[in-house]
């Protein structure tokens, strides 16, 4: 549970919030970096928190970032590898020029990033991503074995690496070692989640992703408090019900969740694209809008986290991209508009 702030009142004039407890965060993340140097910043709480953790994590051994925002990218201090991960559009990778290195997924890529570097007249690095396992569905332009074919006819370019997010077999890392020798790469890595790792080769690069929040089941806690305005639309004799401004487009699952409104328990019963409904066994003071929770809440009676997915927890945070975000370091708190 995050530490409560003295006085926190969330803007009305967004319909949800996240409140990010900084220690805990940070907790969970140096907790992996001497095993992961590298993090995924996509989720979109993390690129607005970033200037305020960044000098932290580099204290604590973070040696890079990957994200599918270049503009992102480019705020991040150059003294961090900087992976533009799949995800951008296609004339985006120009910004490689800039020192970002962008993960490349088919041949027609190569070739772009080619035309680049000639054009500026300096070599660029790559990441290449490998879907499928060599040898399977490897022809064809986005297959890895015409790419590593091809690699050594085009100029200017040169691969340091795969991109993976599965686990690859022993056989396969073998395989990937040889293109790697083959095309005389200047380095020899495999970035790969830090989840996929069960084996220790001298070439991953794991890079941390869901481990920020908390959810990998090594003790940490979550550290986001996720809360919602809900209004008061219709009551019975024992209950209320409550509608609030978010839905299935938001990324509340469908099906049962556990939610809180006013510090009470509240179940949905009416999951919409943009809206859902949820019944309050009891009567609250009212009528106005009231403070519910997804995650978090009062300390006395936080909403027990247990009876969410985690792969739930991850898409709701993921669809959080246009909320306030309140950055908590013990009882200072900073508001971070969208």
């Amino acid at each position: 549970m995050m530490k409560q702030a003295d006085e926190f009142f969330a803007t009305r004039g967004y319909p949800c919030w996240l409140r990010v407890d900084y220690d805990t965060l940070l907790s969970n993340i140096a907790v992996h970096i001497a095993t992961a140097p590298l993090i995924d910043a996509s989720l979109p709480f993390l690129q607005k928190i970033w200037p305020h953790l960044e000098d932290d994590l580099i204290r604590n051994g973070l040696a890079g970032v990957l994200s599918s925002s270049p503009t992102f990218l480019l705020g991040v201090s150059p003294s961090l590898q900087r992976i533009l991960r799949p995800g951008y559009r296609p004339a985006e990778t120009g910004y490689a020029r800039e020192g970002l290195l962008p993960v490349l997924g088919s041949f027609a890529d190569c070739l772009n990033l080619s035309n680049m570097a000639q054009i500026h007249d300096r070599r660029l690095p790559f990441l290449l991503r490998a879907r499928a396992r060599s040898g399977e569905f490897g022809a064809g332009d986005w297959g890895l074995d015409t790419i590593c074919e091809q690699l050594t006819n085009i100029p200017m370019i040169d691969i340091t690496g795969f991109f993976l997010l599965r686990q690859p077999e022993s056989s396969e890392v073998f395989t990937l070692r040889r293109h790697l020798r083959r095309l005389e790469s200047p380095q020899s890595h495999l970035v790969v989640p830090l989840s996929l790792i069960n084996r220790d080769y001298a070439e991953y690069r794991p890079f941390i992703s869901t481990e920020v929040l908390g959810l990998d089941g090594g003790g940490s806690c979550f550290p986001i408090e996720t809360g919602f305005w809900a209004f008061p639309v219709r009551s019975g004799h024992d209950y209320q019900l409550y509608q609030v401004d978010l839905g299935a487009m938001h990324g509340l699952p469908a099906r049962e969740f556990p939610a809180q409104i006013g510090g009470c328990p509240a179940r949905p019963v009416n999951l919409q694209p943009g809206f859902c409904e949820f019944i309050v066994d009891s009567h609250l003071p009212g009528p106005f809008p009231v403070a519910g929770y997804l995650t978090g809440g009062p300390a006395h009676a936080p909403v027990d986290l247990r009876a969410w997915q985690p792969s739930e927890l991850l898409n709701l945070i993921g669809h959080m991209q246009h909320c306030p975000v309140y950055l908590q370091a013990g009882n200072r708190l900073a508001e971070l508009l969208p």
